[in-house]
């Protein structure tokens, strides 16, 4: 039989328990401008606590004010307009903000360890807080629906953010980051504010790429990886004569990073499995190789339909510069490097070097498994491109015998 004591304890937890949930409410705002601290703004007849959801659906372009400590279990803001003042909300759960339009957020010491933040196709939503407390951004999310433009402002200053995700649009950083568990990179760009702020990968944190649902990835401030880096997915790039292919983008996350550009032999089997020992993937892989010297790496699928890159010199050499110009302009312009297997090798050495060598800034080109003479009307070397530029051929015989 339980005692008096054992019932009594039970009896006031399941009444505390109950007293808690009764308590919890879902608290809407009522529409326009207003101060979060009025109780007659709120569809709870009372201004929210911590264990209140509170929803934000009608600011329609007005301005809430928060003043002081604003607390919530949950938040969902669905609308746009201003939110402003000295005060610091406090989340325990998830806070959202999708913002329909223009929409800005400044505050001061706010506690927030689940962001999301969801711009429509071209809203700018800006986030300022100096004051964020350390223990905020656990989980930051930044999203936006694929095609258009749109982006997230996070005007917090130098901090670390645990897993920031990001899913399209373009996220903008006004001082340097580090990110302490992961960088989960679907499509979309990262950009500074002002200064080049870098991004920083802690030793202990995953950097995952994959291109998600828009046509790549843009990278527009320094990325800095310390930890461990996967890349999925392919890109995909329209040249100025309309020639379209795919691409893959390796980056090595070193500060000023040279390129390496490999081009596949005929079929593009290399370039179509990039996680095979076959080329590009595995500890002794192009990519492992080229990163451990600081080199980004960038694998070109032909566009030509006959999936060779040497059938049509002057479609795929266009198409190879527009797409090293859009390479560049996102991910700067280091030591560039070529290397080629097999037909890969035939369009570098018979087309594509001996005409735009001078042009592209070409430091080396290693080819094996094929190449030869020019076929096209050399342009001659500068005095600089012969003083920069090395070139080694692998023939078969010796791939044959480093096996």
């Amino acid at each position: 039989m339980p005692t008096c004591s054992a019932l009594r304890l039970l009896l006031t937890t399941t009444l505390s328990l109950s007293l808690a949930a009764a308590h919890a409410a879902t608290c809407n705002w009522l529409g326009g401008s207003g101060s979060w601290h009025d109780l007659a703004k709120w569809s709870c007849a009372a201004v929210p606590t911590a264990s209140d959801d509170v929803t934000i659906a009608n600011l329609n372009n007005g301005t809430l004010t928060i003043d002081s400590a604003a607390p919530a279990q949950s938040l969902t803001f669905n609308s746009y307009g201003t939110i402003s003042g000295t005060g610091a909300l406090n989340v325990s759960g998830l806070a959202s903000f999708s913002a329909l339009s223009a929409t800005s957020i400044t505050i001061n010491g706010s506690r927030l360890p689940t962001l999301t933040m969801a711009p429509a196709p071209g809203v700018i939503l800006t986030f300022t807080d100096p004051a964020l407390t350390a223990d905020s951004l656990v989980t930051f999310t930044s999203t936006k629906p694929a095609g258009g433009n749109g982006a997230v402002l996070m005007n917090i200053g130098a901090r670390n953010y645990g897993t920031i995700n990001l899913t399209n649009g373009s996220l903008r950083i006004d001082a340097p980051i580090t990110v302490t568990t992961a960088l989960n990179w679907a499509g979309g760009s990262l950009n500074s504010l002002g200064n080049n702020h870098a991004i920083t990968i802690a030793n202990t944190a995953t950097l995952a790429i994959s291109n998600g649902t828009t046509a790549g990835n843009a990278l527009f401030t320094p990325l800095i990886n310390n930890g461990t880096a996967t890349w999925s997915g392919n890109q995909s790039f329209t040249a100025g004569n309309g020639a379209q292919s795919n691409y893959h983008f390796y980056p090595s996350g070193r500060e000023s990073a040279g390129l390496l550009v490999h081009l596949d032999g005929d079929g593009q089997y290399g370039h179509n499995n990039p996680k095979s020992t076959y080329a590009l993937g595995g500890t002794n892989g192009i990519v492992a190789k080229a990163h451990a010297q600081g080199f980004d790496v960038l694998s070109a699928k032909t566009p030509a339909q006959d999936n060779t890159w040497w059938t049509a010199c002057s479609t795929n050499t266009r198409y190879m510069n527009d797409l090293l110009s859009h390479i560049r302009s996102a991910n700067g312009s280091g030591e560039t490097w070529f290397s080629g297997f097999s037909g890969g090798s035939e369009f570098l050495t018979g087309c594509y070097l001996p005409t735009q060598a001078n042009t592209v800034g070409a430091n080396g080109a290693v080819v094996f498994g094929g190449g030869g003479r020019p076929w096209v009307k050399v342009t001659p070397f500068t005095a600089d491109t012969l003083a920069s530029m090395s070139m080694h051929f692998q023939p078969f015989s010796e791939l044959a015998r480093s096996r």
